[in-house]
């Protein structure tokens, strides 16, 4: 990120053109030709060409740039390396720097190095530079299948980010096993974008005659025919043919992936070169692709760059290196394996050795080092191992896949009885969670503990997990691996403080990271006794179950001078106020273990985002949902942009709370987005009940069905009531009582509303009674209070009190269900005109805030009264696509990028970030079927903008 590109690219320079006509491949270039007129009516496409080493794949793409070139387009380009994964964004680089107007300047592209380890923000950093290009992009990558990791997540993220940008992204690639990076940016793409695959296959006969006439100067002659057949119409083996570096007919490899034939053809043109060339190549091919003279020199002896003028001039016209004035490089990658393949492994082993200490002594780092070592290294060479080692924490804050890599080859070199490898094992665990690969984490730290692992070391490893089982909410495993003592004081207080967590966890209402485990037996068991009040009966149980789980934070609190133990025993009580609905001290606690963790760092620290995101929570359930809102935007609070997904759930479930269906559905939609960028489906079960949610507030209820499964138990019991399943609202209360819930007051009212309409007075004083305990517990949090009395007016018809107490609280649904309680009870009394009045206002509510399920209710009470109004034709369920299908915000940011704002200064003027604004003009493509700002310019035109 740098400008340390050791390479150049197979593609760069100011002119690019083929050097020879491009033959044999006129129906492939039709079609690349033909994605890019897509491209230039304004709609993005990728373009993978795909084919076997030698097929013409970069022959296609010059091609392909340089027509491109004269069809408008601004071309940039590159070729990624073998070595780019030591290197972050090393394969995407030249190519945004490309040529004298390059997509992105210096300093832009230098910014992004301080991002290299949020590879989100970059992306979306990224996005913003290159959508503000004038006119069609072609943008190209040859050898994608050496792309480094971060170039390979910006290629699968940037396309569906750029949806709205017409550019062409064009890959070249070999076939990867399993799929590589070329593949995978083109099943990201797949459902938003066309995507096109160009399979090369062999040349025809016609068209390998062609190159030979192109090459000879005149049509082959028949000896030279009958040869051309053993290069099969591989263009490249074709050429070395011509050239005299194929000899087809050559006696087997025995499985070499070089073609036998160009082993041989490579041997004979060496043979015919000095003594210092042939040394001066195979130094070349062990070193890499492309290399510095001067670490030939120094791996040959030599002490003089001149020495090796002569040889380097032999193999230039050899037809086997090339030299662009910085670096050399072979011609081809198959020739280089060609001359790698025929070195004598013993003589491989030295010269890989020879330049690994090269690298290290030179002080070029560990990582560059690392792909020599792993060359060479074999079991319980501790040396090699070391190096690997000191490679993974080199690169583990900007590559940590890479990171991952070396680690665990580090491990795999590390012999059991060797004192080290616990520890490696250790760092193995560490540097998998640092790389988000939890699943592979866990299954490695259970390898490791299967062994005998000293008490501390055993501790060690299992406290690497216990943040992410608490974070993503899995109880029972996590007071498993908790269990088990090590003897040492401060790490025990630590698995102390995690029990602790475990113990308050069951039911604690903490947002995102409350899943859905079954019921809570101390709750459960008490609220069903016989004869009893089942809510009086919840009530004590829940009260028990929280003393029950204070137990682990007095024992975590003896030993919490360990501040990593301190800030889990305050995390605990957190959690435990949370679970009681003590909600004010909830937050204050959440918020002090936020700032205790602050910069501190060992085994078992929880993180600071996770902490900081149970603190929004909690302040959003005291009534301050705004303000948690503007903190879950607090950059300093959330750097770290692998939480983006959860942080976007959040969002929508603060949303939902402030009664904002349609804001709660957008971000809902970028907390999908954001999971299958990421490969991140942690929170998917409470998206999902989430979406059920939204769908039944939208009137929706066959969507909803596809979103419920037996974990989203308060999405079952809502659809139920629904659907008029009279134990639907007992169901509803079962479930907040059982499983606990973000917002209890929203669905126990909801439960005794339905209830009481349906005469089934036993749910509504359940709820009634649920509802008067949190109110006593929060007596300052007006949404809890306005709710209780909400319940209670439905008895007493007393709704006056309970109205001003919600119209003073940010719970507008809760504010209009009261408007419409109140509005029932007084069609049935003299107050006529004050019930259509109230029921009027909440059915404009309803559907001003996207409830369209009950503004749609409200709707049929006014019409059985005998009152008509003409704007409820606008009432019924969105449609799905037309300009009425579009919310109030796509509206808004439809008619900014139709007047020529770019999603930058769209997201200043509505203050949201670029990427929002992109998912929203995605659902603005989407629904108005609209491929271009172009065509979205003209159909808005013929819209009304104050909408």
């Amino acid at each position: 990120m740098t400008g340390e590109y050791p390479r150049t690219s197979t593609l760069s320079g100011s002119d690019v053109r083929s050097g020879h006509t491009l033959r044999g491949r006129s129906a492939e270039l039709g079609l690349v030709l033909e994605a890019l007129r897509t491209v230039q009516r304004g709609r993005p496409a990728v373009i993978v060409l795909s084919g076997e080493p030698g097929i013409g794949k970069t022959a296609l793409l010059r091609t392909v740039v340089e027509q491109a070139g004269r069809l408008g387009f601004r071309t940039a380009h590159s070729a990624a390396h073998e070595d780019d994964r030591v290197t972050p964004l090393a394969s995407l680089g030249p190519a945004l720097r490309f040529g004298v107007a390059p997509l992105i300047g210096s300093a832009d592209f230098m910014d992004l190095a301080g991002l290299h380890e949020q590879p989100l923000w970059l992306v979306e950093r990224l996005a913003t530079l290159v959508e503000q290009q004038d006119g069609p992009v072609l943008l190209a990558i040859d050898d994608a299948q050496w792309c480094d990791p971060l170039t390979g997540f910006a290629l699968r993220v940037l396309p569906k980010r750029l949806l709205v940008t017409p550019i062409a992204w064009v890959l070249a690639s070999r076939p990867v096993p399993g799929g590589g990076p070329a593949e995978k940016v083109a099943e990201a793409a797949a459902p938003d974008l066309p995507v096109t695959t160009v399979e090369l296959t062999p040349l025809s006969r016609d068209a390998v005659l062609a190159v030979a006439a192109d090459r000879l100067g005149a049509a082959p002659d028949a000896d030279v025919l009958r040869r051309l057949t053993g290069a099969r119409g591989n263009p490249f083996l074709t050429v070395q043919l011509l050239e005299g570096l194929f000899e087809p007919g050559a006696a087997s490899g025995g499985g070499s992936r070089v073609p036998s034939g160009l082993l041989e053809g490579v041997r004979r043109r060496l043979a015919a070169t000095s003594a210092p060339c042939r040394e001066l190549m195979r130094i070349a091919a062990v070193v890499g692709p492309s290399f510095l003279l001067s670490d030939a020199a120094a791996l040959l002896g030599s002490a003089s760059l001149s020495v090796l003028t002569e040889p380097l001039i032999e193999a230039i016209d050899a037809g086997l290196l090339a030299d662009d004035g910085t670096t050399v490089h072979f011609r081809h990658e198959l020739l280089r394996d060609a001359v790698y393949e025929d070195l004598p492994p013993s003589s491989r082993h030295a010269m890989h050795r020879a330049f690994a200490d090269r690298l290290l002594a030179g002080g070029r780092g560990y990582a560059a080092a690392a792909p020599h070592v792993l060359a060479t290294a074999t079991r319980g060479d501790a040396a090699a191992a070391d190096v690997l080692r000191r490679a993974a924490y080199e690169v583990l804050a900007k590559m940590a896949v890479t990171s991952v890599t070396f680690i665990r080859e580090a491990f795999a070199l590390t012999n059991g009885d060797d004192p080290a490898w616990g520890e490696i094992g250790a760092e193995t665990v560490a540097i998998l969670g640092s790389a988000h690969q939890y699943a592979e984490a866990t299954r490695f730290a259970d390898l490791l503990l299967a062994a005998p692992l000293p008490a501390d070391l055993h501790a060690r490893v299992r406290l690497l997990l216990l943040p992410r089982l608490w974070a993503t909410g899995q109880v029972d495993e996590l007071a498993d691996r908790s269990r088990e003592p090590s003897g040492v004081p401060e790490l025990d207080a630590r698995l102390a403080g995690y029990r602790a967590l475990a113990a308050g966890l069951s039911s604690a209402p903490d947002g995102a990271s409350n899943t859905h485990r079954g019921s809570d037996p101390a709750a459960s068991g008490t609220a069903t006794q016989p004869g009893g009040d089942p809510i009086a009966g919840a009530a004590v149980a829940q009260r028990g179950a929280v003393a029950a789980a204070a137990g682990p934070i007095a024992e975590t609190a003896t030993t919490a001078d360990d501040p990593i133990a301190a800030v889990l025993t305050t995390t605990a009580a957190a959690q435990l106020a949370g679970r009681a609905e003590d909600r004010r001290r909830a937050h204050a606690l959440f918020a002090a273990a936020r700032v205790a963790a602050q910069g501190v760092t060992g085994y078992g620290a929880p993180e600071t985002g996770q902490l900081a995101a149970r603190e929004m929570i909690a302040l959003a359930r005291t009534d301050d949902i705004d303000r948690a809102l503007r903190g879950l935007g607090d950059e300093t609070l959330f750097a770290d942009s692998w939480q983006a997904p959860q942080l976007a759930l959040i969002r929508a479930q603060l949303a939902l709370g402030a009664g904002r269906v349609n804001k709660a559905a957008s971000a809902a939609a970028t907390a999908a987005e954001l999971m299958a960028e990421l490969h991140n489906r942690t929170y998917e079960p409470q998206l999902r009940e989430l979406l059920a949610i939204l769908a039944l507030l939208r009137g929706d209820n066959a969507e909803a069905r596809t979103h419920v499964s037996p974990e989203t138990t308060l999405a079952r019991a809502l659809l139920a009531d629904a659907d008029g399943d009279p134990r639907g609202a007992a169901e509803i209360v079962a479930a907040v009582r059982t499983h606990g819930a973000l917002w209890p007051e929203d669905w126990l009212v909801a439960a005794a509303c339905t209830a009481h309409h349906r005469g089934d007075t036993e749910t509504v004083h359940a709820s009634a009674a649920l509802l008067a305990d949190l109110a006593e517990r929060n007596p300052d949090v007006r949404g809890l209070a306005g709710a209780h009395l909400l319940v209670q007016a439905l008895s007493t018809a007393d709704f006056a009190v309970a109205r001003k107490t919600l119209q003073d609280s940010p719970r507008a649904l809760l504010s209009a269900r009261a408007d419409e309680e109140f509005g029932r009870f007084a069609l049935d009394t003299v107050d006529r005109p004050a019930a259509i009045a109230a029921l009027d206002t909440a059915r404009d509510r309803y559907a001003e805030l996207g409830a369209t399920a009950s503004a749609t209710r409200v709707q049929r009470i006014l019409q059985a009264a005998g009152v008509r109004r003409r704007r409820w034709a606008a009432v019924p369920q969105r449609p799905g696509t037309g300009w009425d299908a579009l919310t109030d915000m796509e509206r808004r940011v439809a008619v900014l990028i139709a007047d020529g704002h770019t999603n930058r200064s769209a997201a200043e003027e509505l203050v949201l970030s670029p990427s929002t604004i992109s998912t929203h003009l995605r659902a603005v493509f989407g629904k108005l079927d609209v491929h271009s700002r172009v065509q979205l310019a003209n159909l808005v035109v013929r819209k009304d903008k104050t909408l």
